[in-house]
């Protein structure tokens, strides 16, 4: 499924009209909308996720890709590895489904993946205080059009 963007840029003092066409990398069946500038515009308007839960725990525990180099980096500054993302994904319930979005994955920036917005509260020891804290987390993803694959786009705290 393929949505489009134009953008305009000056060459050589001229004005110059692209197109982007975007390549909708999830399982998610629904063609991306031409405009995704403003969150308004990447909503995906549903009453619950996208994907079912279960399925999303599963292809956590097979094989997750970080998709934007932002998510590689949160990943990294939280000191997390890819197991330590499963385990949030893992922990997840339904209740913390928060919305649905079209996302872009990084490289050429044409491809999206339609995502799922949840957010988790996990108490962490703080070995420094000796004390227990509660951390929220912010989770976004989609499934590849095969299903086997988590697409992780966002995993960050509060």
């Amino acid at each position: 499924m393929v949505g489009s963007e134009f953008g305009v840029l000056r060459v050589d003092g001229r004005l110059v009209t692209i197109m982007v066409d975007f390549n909708n990398i999830s399982a998610y069946d629904s063609p991306p909308p031409d405009d995704m500038s403003s969150n308004k515009d990447r909503a995906i308007r549903r009453l619950g996720p996208i994907y079912d839960l279960d399925e999303i725990k599963l292809a956590a525990k097979q094989r997750i890709f970080p998709a934007t180099r932002k998510c590689s980096e949160d990943i990294q500054r939280l000191g997390f590895d890819l197991g330590d993302v499963c385990d949030l994904i893992q922990k997840l319930s339904k209740s913390d489904y928060r919305k649905s979005m079209w996302c872009t994955t990084s490289g050429n920036g044409a491809n999206v993946v339609a995502c799922d917005d949840y957010r988790i509260e996990i108490r962490h020891l703080n070995a420094s205080e000796f004390k227990l804290e509660m951390v929220e987390y912010y989770l976004k993803f989609g499934l590849g059009k095969k299903g086997n694959l988590l697409l992780m786009v966002s995993c960050h705290p509060a």
